[in-house]
């Protein structure tokens, strides 16, 4: 007789052009007990219509227990992935949120990159990019961990912590991220670490829920354009601003640009000069764990698909279910935002758990430049993932790319929108035998 066992319920939401990705995991059998929960989101932001966001974040935050997210995680910090962070963190309380760390220089490319108007004063995304940590520390978030650089930890093994306390349920257990040292500005770090409630950690590392699910972070750092010289240039020909020798912004002389009139005629400037540079991110790969002997189901609530070539696949609900013990590693889902999976190095934990992905979020919305065939086909060697493609129906970018969708079908994935009319939701459940 089953008696305790660790479930999941999972959500990319209807959104558009961004991303909300939503769970929560118990380890009771009633999944209708909310306050019993470890609930997680995974970017909160897009570019379609506000009322599509809006209402998946009204639909989420109403089943979360005693109105509490426990970890929030943002890939990068482009527009279509926090834009609507203000609209989820209002009346709630959130244990931990987990982000890369930008020096305000890097902060600035993404602000030139991703925002398309207006100042600080007007954006919201540009006043969180000036100050990450102070603009979520004006909600009732209790810690902020950000992730800079990877360990060397190959296997990341090491540090394995041993998971929260049964009654002790608040953000994930980090114990096994090491602390990082690699951070350069020294002014803004040295203001950040004077609170409590910051910490510095390295990705290629696990943290834990309760023993019963695992966390993989894995960092990718921001591609810095070759010819950046010419931006720094143009930024002292304009704002009259001394960038000092490390090639750094000062965390004031950021908020000068970000205030001023004169930022139209930089993301100029930027636009005819440079490529795009959305590479950057943090990568979650998260999956049950320490069970002995186990059934492992997915049962994934789909709605409609609007390629006709894709529609006669078999596209109605059905049931992932495999048998698996406590040496295998299977019913993981990764999780990309926008970062190039094609770029990110091969560890050996990547190699170990590339056959387990039962649902791939496909880079930057189905852009062509995210993978490679070669990948594509080590991520479902066993023709059981799923692929899901997040886009906003009438996007200007071409998402998806008819070259990602051909090498989808090539590599017998089964593919599945989310869009402004379309989510995907699926369950897994872990049954000790």
């Amino acid at each position: 007789m089953i008696t305790d066992f660790p479930s999941g319920n999972f959500e990319f939401r209807k959104v558009g052009q961004g991303s909300f990705y939503t769970g929560q995991i118990c380890q009771q059998s009633d999944l209708n007990t909310s306050s019993n929960f470890f609930s997680f989101v995974y970017d909160c932001g897009s570019k379609s219509g506000k009322e599509f966001i809006k209402t998946e974040i009204s639909d989420f935050k109403l089943t979360l227990g005693e109105k509490k997210l426990h970890t929030l995680f943002l890939s990068h910090l482009d527009e279509d992935h926090v834009n609507y962070v203000r609209e989820l963190l209002q009346d709630i309380t959130c244990e931990q949120v987990i982000l890369p760390y930008l020096a305000p220089f890097e902060r600035l490319i993404v602000a030139l990159s991703c925002i398309d108007r207006y100042t600080i004063d007007k954006n919201d995304t540009a006043l969180f990019l000036f100050d990450p940590a102070s603009y979520l520390l004006s909600y009732h978030v209790r810690e902020i961990v950000f992730i800079f650089g990877n360990s060397d930890n190959r296997e990341a093994e090491s540090n394995n912590p041993e998971g929260n306390a049964p009654d002790d349920i608040t953000g994930l257990n980090i114990r096994g991220l090491e602390d990082s040292n690699q951070i350069a500005l020294p002014s803004e770090i040295e203001q950040l670490n004077k609170n409590s409630k910051i910490k510095f950690k390295k990705g290629n590392g696990k943290g834990l829920y309760k023993k019963i699910w695992e966390f993989y972070i894995h960092y990718q750092k921001a591609r810095i354009p070759n010819n950046i010289d010419e931006l720094k240039k143009k930024i002292e020909e304009v704002f009259r601003i001394k960038i000092n020798q490390e090639g750094q912004l000062e965390s004031e002389q950021l908020r000068t640009i970000l205030e001023s009139e004169k930022l139209k005629e930089l993301r100029e400037f930027w636009k005819d000069t440079f490529l795009d540079t959305n590479t950057t991110g943090i990568v979650i790969q998260h999956k049950p764990v320490n069970y002995n002997t186990a059934q492992i189901f997915m049962h994934p609530k789909i709605f409609r698909s609007y390629y006709s070539e894709i529609e006669r696949r078999k596209h109605m609900p059905y049931i992932f279910k495999w048998e698996a013990t406590s040496n295998e590693t299977k019913g993981a889902t990764l999780l990309t935002g926008d970062t190039c999976i094609n770029q990110m190095p091969y560890s050996d934990y990547k190699k170990k758990h590339m056959d387990g992905i039962l649902v791939l979020q496909i880079p930057h919305h189905g852009s062509k430049k995210g993978f490679t065939g070669k990948m594509l086909h080590g991520f479902n060697s066993q023709k059981h993932t799923t692929a899901v493609i997040n886009f906003g129906w009438g996007n200007h970018y071409g998402h998806p790319s008819s070259v990602c969708i051909k090498e989808l079908r090539v590599c017998n994935f089964d593919i599945l929108f989310c869009n402004q009319i379309d989510g995907f939701e699926y369950y897994i459940f872990v049954n000790y035998k």
